[in-house]
């Protein structure tokens, strides 16, 4: 019977002295926060969303194994003039694997904004463009104002009944003669797997889906205009008066990055001394409940100090 309960302390003193170090040692995957980012983590793969335009710096991680970008230029404004109306093409959208760029190395990221619309003034939207010292240069253009050239609405040069995937043509308010009558799509990563410049899709944006650098929305009122990322500024059509009410700018572009994270492995048990501090380092408290651990150690233990008391009174 001694030797049975002393097999039993020893068994579960040795299991939980193995379990210690395993949960004070799991890996923690950490993001990091970057200033003008929307940053998450799913599934140990890192995001930082920037989707306000202006300028911003992004420092690559310590051991990032994988890192690729998705950016969307800025939508072009509408042409808006009484009883016409053109509305903008949107941004064009690129694709981008940097898993050669170092860690440590400083990517400058710009976010285009999307550009006026009006009867004057009216501008196309602004790149969206990314780059390094060294090699990394993505640009993804911004998308042209609303108007008429020719036969065909500027946007895109695209003509009748023709849209264009990505950079979405703007279309015409008046739907007759021989112009663009409606908006292009835009481009959705997840389907389209290609972007405007016939770059792949990195593995990593796979299940990253939305639509893109859509041409600019035409309504009827009281319609509501769209505003989807790098979208082109819309027109809100007065039917009974045949002119337009209301129209919108084009929509800022977007910058996206994700990366798979070096991990963080926190310290062992021998390296702080003690049990206690080997579990403060799991989160998990030094006092009050035990871990599932420690209360191994502690059950093998009691069955140790049992056993000796019992040989001795024999």
């Amino acid at each position: 019977m001694d030797k049975r309960i002393a097999a039993l302390g020893v068994g579960v003193l040795s299991a939980g002295s193995l379990l210690a170090p395993a949960i004070a040692n799991a890996d923690v995957a950490d993001c990091g926060t970057f200033d003008g980012a929307t940053v998450t983590e799913a599934n140990g793969v890192c995001q930082a969303v920037y989707d306000t335009a202006g300028e911003y710096t992004f420092t690559v991680p310590t051991g990032v194994t994988s890192l690729a970008i998705i950016a969307a230029g800025g939508g072009g404004g509408a042409y808006v003039d009484g009883s016409l109306g053109y509305s903008g093409s949107g941004g064009k959208v690129a694709f981008a694997d940097l898993t050669s760029t170092g860690e440590g190395d400083e990517l400058s990221i710009t976010v285009g904004a999307g550009g006026a619309s009006g009867s004057g003034g009216v501008s196309n939207g602004e790149s969206s463009v990314v780059t390094d010292t060294v090699d990394v240069n993505v640009v993804a253009d911004g998308g042209q104002s609303g108007g008429y050239d020719g036969d065909f609405c500027r946007p895109g040069g695209v003509g009748t009944g023709v849209t264009l995937i990505g950079s979405g043509a703007g279309g015409r308010a008046v739907l007759n003669g021989n112009a663009c009558d409606a908006a292009a799509p835009g481009l959705n990563p997840a389907v389209d797997l290609t972007d405007n410049y016939t770059n792949s899709l990195p593995e990593i944006f796979a299940d990253f889906g939305g639509e893109f650098g859509k041409g600019g929305s035409l309504v009827v009122a009281p319609g509501v205009l769209e505003s989807g990322v790098g979208q082109g500024g819309g027109i809100q059509w007065d039917l009974d008066n045949d002119t337009t009410s209301s129209y919108s700018d084009g929509v800022a572009g977007m910058v996206v990055l994700r990366w798979i994270p070096g991990v963080t492995e926190t310290p062992s048990p021998s390296a702080t001394g003690s049990a206690g501090a080997a579990l403060a380092t799991t989160g998990t408290p030094a006092s009050g409940w035990l871990s599932p651990a420690a209360g191994l150690v502690a059950l093998g233990s009691v069955g140790l100090v049992a056993t000796r008391r019992k040989s001795r009174l024999v």
